[in-house]
């Protein structure tokens, strides 16, 4: 678990050396929240480490761009087609308001435990990838027990942009109380 929140200057949270002394190989929960200069999460290469990530909770960063930088220092990464996150159940991103896409490259990802997707007030955000998105049929929803049944986010951003619909996607009575759960994840 590792819970970041109001770190103003913070600008990345790797290092020139993505494979070195990172170990976030066991990270199932994190939680970044008011983080100003935060522009991307991860290199796509620190994202390949993470096999155990369960919940990503980004929060009120304003100026990121996407989850998973397509480059590193201006030069694409050199990295299989392919991202796995196998046991990620939950992505919740809210009050990105320059998220533009969860990775802004030609990579595919693979998404086998998604349960959910949360995206609040992420107006910018209008595609997931520029690959393929594999994943198990998700419940989108706006409202209660109302929802689209999913199994391609790029599919469904494309539309609610046709659409002129902001990406609100799952309220947060729509998955049990479980943000709180994620968002206060010092109960440990």
């Amino acid at each position: 678990m590792m819970e970041l929140d109001g770190l103003p200057q913070l600008t990345c949270l790797w290092n020139k050396d993505p494979h070195g002394i990172l170990g976030l190989q066991n990270l199932q929960y994190l939680t970044i929240r008011k983080c100003s200069l935060l522009r991307n999460l991860f290199t796509c290469s620190t994202a390949m480490a993470l096999q155990q990530l369960k919940v990503p909770y980004l929060e009120s960063c304003p100026v990121m761009e996407e989850v998973i930088a397509a480059t590193q220092d201006g030069h694409r990464e050199v990295i299989d087609d392919v991202i796995e996150f196998p046991k990620l159940e939950w992505l919740i991103l809210k009050d990105l308001p320059n998220l533009n896409s969860f990775c802004n490259a030609n990579y595919n990802f693979n998404l086998p435990s998604l349960q959910g997707v949360v995206l609040k007030r992420c107006p910018k955000m209008h595609n997931f990838t520029f690959g393929q998105v594999r994943m198990l049929q998700i419940l989108v929803s706006t409202h209660g027990d109302k929802g689209l049944q999913t199994e391609n986010l790029n599919k469904y951003l494309e539309e609610r942009l046709l659409k002129g619909e902001e990406c609100v996607t799952v309220d947060e009575n729509d998955y049990d109380g479980k943000e709180e759960k994620f968002s206060n994840l010092l109960w440990a």
